[in-house]
């Protein structure tokens, strides 16, 4: 599994909220306290601090943008449902005080479009992205930073829809822009190249997706540090890759490094540790170190589920592992289901007749030709074709 980044979190999500008064005080200290944790990967304490801020606000303008950040901090700990209310109501605030199309109102749309991606809503963020970009193109303009994250954004919107292509050029676009307004060291643009990494290895283009992850690497570690949550993201995707190329024990060392960040800087039940978890599960399945297999993908499967919800797309790809594990070790019935509840998930997420199915349904395929459920095989094989001939008439 691959992680993308979200890059509001290094660049809108504090759009014209740098507080720069000699004497700060108050909410405004502590929000500009809060940003610093937060681009630190120190969440618990960007939330105690804009938590203060936001209780200390003077005005409904500061309360909008507090409540805006605050709400990203939660998204970034996967805490949903909270995220979710005040990112509503920082758009609604926005929408009335600086009106429809006020690049404020763009930066508190961005946010929630960014939600909606994490919960998996993905026709709901693009719909949203859409029209921030709309939105900063003609107030800020084409070549402005924040109109770089939108097209970010929109980008690992289609990527998790399965638009490989179009994702690849809005991400491509994204990526020269940032190295256009800032230095090539910049966070941001490491931002833009584990993401953009991503689509390059869907693509099955691995020497440009190791280059991108590997300058992101390079660029994380001079300037956040060696234990930032942006660089396991890094390490994970190296991981994703390297399974990609058959380099299993490549794999799981990016997996562990991976793993021991994110269990110490954002928890043992975040989503990204259970991501982590799945990426060393898939590369111990594929060394036949079932036992420890079994145990991380276990608990990948109850991170994702609790965290995401059980019928979130991230659920699918723990399953299909765990199906491919069952399916090693003979357990020809619980693979089965384990298949066919994936394809269930990414019918519901995706749709019918995305390419995101194409694998799940040639892998229960063959699963099915094994348990000598010909018939059903059979059935497995002429959709996905179907899928894929469709896919192929209209990229």
């Amino acid at each position: 599994m691959r992680r993308v980044l979200v890059a509001t979190g290094l660049m809108s999500l504090f759009l014209g909220e740098t507080f720069a008064d000699e004497n700060v005080a108050g909410w405004k200290a502590a929000a500009n306290a809060g940003r610093e944790a937060f681009e630190a990967g120190h969440y618990p304490e960007a939330e105690t601090l804009y938590r203060a801020a936001l209780a200390n606000a003077d005005s409904e303008i500061a309360q909008a943008q507090i409540e805006n950040n605050l709400g990203a901090i939660l998204r970034s700990s996967a805490r949903f449902q909270e995220a979710e209310k005040f990112a509503l109501h920082a758009v609604e605030l926005e929408e009335r005080l600086s009106g429809p199309n006020h690049p404020d109102t763009a930066a508190a749309l961005s946010n929630l479009g960014e939600l909606y991606n994490a919960e998996g809503r993905y026709r709901d963020a693009e719909a949203i992205l859409s029209r921030v970009l709309l939105i900063r193109k003609s107030t800020l303009g084409p070549d402005h930073p924040a109109t770089a994250v939108t097209l970010a954004e929109l980008g690992q919107t289609y990527f998790r829809l399965g638009e490989a292509d179009r994702a690849l050029s809005l991400l491509q676009q994204a990526l020269r822009l940032t190295e256009k307004n800032v230095s090539p060291k910049d966070p941001r643009v490491a931002v833009m190249l584990n993401n953009l990494s991503s689509v390059y290895a869907a693509q099955h283009q691995y020497k440009q997706s190791e280059e991108c992850l590997k300058r992101a690497v390079g660029i994380w570690e001079q300037a956040l540090g060696p234990h930032h949550p942006n660089l396991a993201a890094a390490y994970s995707n190296l991981a994703a890759l390297s399974l990609a190329r058959r380099n299993y024990r490549v794999a799981e060392d990016y997996a562990r490094r991976a793993l021991e960040i994110d269990r110490q800087r954002l928890g043992p039940d975040h989503p990204a540790t259970g991501i982590d978890m799945d990426n060393l599960g898939a590369a111990l399945v594929a060394q036949k170190k079932f036992p420890e297999a079994s145990k991380l993908l276990g608990q990948a499967l109850a991170i994702a589920e609790k965290a995401r919800g059980p019928n979130h797309p991230d659920v699918a790809d723990v399953l299909e592992n765990i199906a491919h594990l069952g399916v090693l070790e003979h357990h020809y019935a619980d693979a089965a289901a384990g298949y066919r509840r994936a394809i269930q998930l990414r019918e519901a997420s995706l749709g019918p007749n995305n390419s995101r199915l194409i694998a799940d349904l040639n892998a229960y395929a063959y699963l099915m030709r094994q348990m000598r459920e010909f018939a059903e095989a059979e059935k497995a094989d002429v959709r996905a074709l179907g899928i894929q001939v469709k896919n192929s008439l209209n990229p």
